[in-house]
């Protein structure tokens, strides 16, 4: 099921040349910049969507993780959004706390996957070096979604923090305004 949808018959052809030029420029043709800048200044949301590394970094790990199942992609994805949306459960989370977020989700996949990786290893015949390997993978994936999560964790409560000192000297200040008055 697509959550995209259908250009009208009065749209279609403009979609069909932004299509042609978005396939141009992921080419390489340098010729379609001034169309291409013109494009992305009108529509925002193509850029956002396309230079979201973080996000092409999530589908590289999905497809790595679930292979030609669809199921398992599906659901890895949902499992991402779900973990995603609990942790930004604030609307008001910080830019900060939102790359985050993005780093914790990364490292639960990478995570999950180097804990299956290793745990397939009884089934392959792998000499100690390339046990060796193995587990340093998933010790270096832990180590940084383990960290992701701290600072994660380090930001939410400097936020906090500046959040309570900021609202005292307001009332600091309000209070003091009314003294003088």
């Amino acid at each position: 099921m697509s959550n995209q949808k259908k250009p009208t018959a009065a749209e279609a052809p403009e979609t069909e040349r932004m299509r042609l030029l978005l396939e141009q420029a992921e080419s390489g043709d340098r010729s379609v910049l001034p169309a291409l800048e013109m494009l992305l200044d009108a529509t925002p949301e193509v850029w956002r969507a396309y230079g979201d590394l973080a996000r092409v970094a999530e589908d590289a790990w999905v497809e790595l993780v679930a292979g030609p199942n669809v199921l398992l992609k599906e659901s890895l994805r949902r499992k991402l959004a779900e973990m995603k949306s609990q942790m930004l459960s604030d609307p008001a989370a910080s830019p900060l706390e939102q790359l985050l977020v993005e780093r914790v989700g990364a490292g639960w996949l990478q995570t999950a996957f180097a804990d299956a990786a290793t745990a397939q290893t009884r089934e392959k015949a792998l000499n100690l070096a390339q046990l060796e390997q193995q587990q340093r993978r998933q010790e270096r994936a832990n180590k940084n979604y383990l960290a992701a999560i701290r600072t994660l964790a380090t930001v939410r409560k400097l936020l906090a923090t500046a959040d309570v000192r900021t609202a005292h000297r307001r009332k600091s200040s309000a209070r003091s305004g009314r003294a003088k008055a």
